[in-house]
């Protein structure tokens, strides 16, 4: 049985206040909305009826905000506007339970200033939940530091591969294990534009073009194609499951980029080679514990020919994956099959419930 306290934090709903609304955000309101409609039932349905939306932050419309709690459909309104007070101020300032950082990385900024709203909300003894991997490929070891000391969590689930449960194993399913390295299939743009140009026939640009036209690949697509949102999700992962080792910084990750150039250089290595395989962006860190009394890590970004008939190799468009080396166990794979937006969304809101759960416990 709950105590008077404990029912009361669960009575009362967790008030959230939004930085960002772009796809993520809005695929998360269109599943709660859906859920208060009563069209589903389960954890995400106890998640939907417990969350209030206060306030939601962004740098094109300025923040809507409104303490008994904000209306789904105003908040998705195209036509919303709201005051132009600074998104740092919204955090530093209004009343809330948990800060969910859903904005856009911003690699140049080295995860700034996402970090610095984190860093805000969680001095202030708020919760954070975030699905964006700068903060956590830059700034991760203060940004723990900082809930540890104010006994809040900081979630991240949606981070790196849409939400799927990695980052999760590191508390319960790996947490004795020492993790020697990792590999996979991090970044969905360059494997979808490798596979509309070998396997339909288009050109390098058209096949851009239309990973843009279906949402995968941003306005600007060099992030993916330099290798850099992949190089941040590595060090994202590699700053999770190797916090004691020496972690390259993100920037300084060596790297291969995807241009027609380089995807036809090994296509033709391919054929030279009679390899069966196909050409896949693929992201690697490796403890090197020879010769340093703190172990170095090895991380890259490059273009490889993997095996059609190995994990990596059988991927097709937008899928990823993860496998884990570690001191115990054999190899440890999670593979994500064509994820949506609803899979990063559900990542934000399996964090929620986290944060829920500990409200309750207190």
């Amino acid at each position: 049985p709950l105590s008077g306290a404990s029912q009361q934090a669960a009575m009362r709903p967790l008030r959230a206040l939004v930085v960002g609304c772009g796809s993520v955000a809005r695929e998360m309101f269109r599943i709660v909305e859906t859920f208060l409609m009563g069209e589903g039932y389960g954890k995400v349905a106890e998640v939907a009826r417990s969350l209030q939306f206060v306030g939601v932050v962004t740098r094109t419309d300025g923040l809507l905000y409104r303490a008994k709690g904000l209306d789904i459909s105003d908040i998705l309104s195209n036509s919303r506007t709201g005051s132009k007070m600074p998104t740092i101020e919204c955090v530093e300032s209004l009343d809330y339970d948990v800060l969910l950082e859903l904005s856009t990385l911003e690699i140049e900024r080295k995860g700034h200033p996402a970090a610095e709203y984190i860093g805000t909300a969680l001095k202030r003894g708020k919760h954070v939940v975030c699905a964006n991997k700068g903060p956590v490929a830059f700034e991760l070891s203060r940004l723990q530091g900082l809930a540890c000391e104010q006994q809040r969590l900081f979630l991240f689930e949606s981070a790196v591969m849409d939400g799927a449960p990695i980052f999760c194993l590191k508390q319960s399913g790996l947490s004795s294990a020492q993790v020697l390295g990792l590999e996979g299939i991090l970044n969905s743009t360059s494997s979808l534009v490798i596979d509309l140009v070998r396997k339909e026939g288009k050109t390098f640009d058209e096949a851009v073009a239309e990973a843009q036209s279906l949402g995968i690949a941003e306005a600007d697509p060099s992030n993916d194609l330099d290798g850099l949102d992949a190089a941040c999700k590595l060090a994202a992962l590699t700053n999770v499951f190797m916090p004691d080792a020496d972690i390259p910084h993100p920037l300084s990750i060596a790297r291969d980029s995807l241009d027609a150039q380089s995807l036809e250089r090994m296509h033709q290595q391919a054929a030279l080679d009679k390899t069966p395989g196909t050409v896949r962006m693929v992201a690697r860190a490796w403890r090197d514990c020879i010769s340093h009394s703190k172990d170095q890590v090895q991380m890259s970004i490059s273009l490889e020919i993997v095996e059609t008939t190995s994990i990596m190799g059988s991927l097709r468009g937008t899928g990823s994956c993860l496998t884990l080396h570690t001191d115990l166990m054999a190899p440890v794979s999670i593979v994500q099959h064509s994820p949506t937006l609803s899979d990063t969304a559900f990542g934000v809101l399996e964090d929620i419930h986290k944060v829920l759960q500990s409200e309750r416990r207190q």
